[in-house]
């Protein structure tokens, strides 16, 4: 297993894991994500905030929580609130807080443990709002992505 400064969380079906410098609103992030999919009748959970565990099963990429914070959340302000969790979820997408997001994102890649997995880069919540990170989340999860060659037939 190999430790990663992140967040990990299941959303609706999908593992999540987001990466970004401390103060980045990861945690902030990963509660709207959770509170949002439970407002929309999916089912999401926390794996672990701060850092999780990854482990490479057989070309898949999981992320657990690790027991000494399993269950855990950061309010940054506030305090460490406990919360339920799962303690493992197989990772389909990372997301990266970065300074400045793109807003015509290019497809972008993490590799981690010789696996590969999709990498949506998002601003992180100095320069941005929760919701509409939280609308390009679930976008990029749940929605379908226009495509000019589809507009052009017609689809």
């Amino acid at each position: 297993m190999k430790i990663q400064h992140g967040n990990a969380l299941h959303l609706g079906g999908f593992g999540l894991l987001i990466i970004g410098l401390s103060g980045s609103g990861k945690s902030v992030l990963t509660l709207a994500l959770i509170e949002r999919s439970h407002l929309f009748g999916r089912k999401a959970a926390l794996v672990g905030d701060d850092y999780v565990e990854l482990e490479n099963m057989t070309g898949q990429l999981f992320a657990y929580a690790p027991l000494q914070i399993a269950g855990v959340i950061e309010v940054r302000g506030a305090g460490l609130f406990k919360m339920a969790y799962e303690e493992k979820t197989r990772l389909d997408l990372v997301i990266e807080l970065d300074k400045k997001g793109e807003r015509y994102p290019e497809e972008h890649f993490f590799e981690n443990m010789q696996v590969r997995l999709p990498l949506l880069k998002l601003p992180q919540l100095r320069e941005s709002d929760v919701l509409g990170l939280c609308y390009a989340v679930e976008a990029t999860l749940f929605g379908t992505r226009w495509q000019l060659e589809s507009a052009e037939k017609g689809v």
